[in-house]
């Protein structure tokens, strides 16, 4: 019984290691989601901007 108590440790502080990774990995993985999705609705705004310029009020919004 002496050598289990240390395995016990070893397997508790790996698993706190893998959740803190875990949880940086999410937030890397939302803010590159949210990035790209800032970077789609500015491409949107700025083609409708130009279909103001070319066209005026004439337009419908989508």
């Amino acid at each position: 019984m002496q050598g289990k108590s240390g395995c016990f440790g070893v397997q508790k502080s790996r698993f706190r290691n893998v959740k803190t990774k875990l949880l940086f990995f999410k937030g890397i993985f939302f803010t590159k989601r949210g990035w790209f999705q800032v970077s789609v609705w500015s491409r949107k705004m700025e083609s409708n901007l130009l279909a103001v310029a070319r066209y005026g009020n004439k337009i419908r919004w989508t």
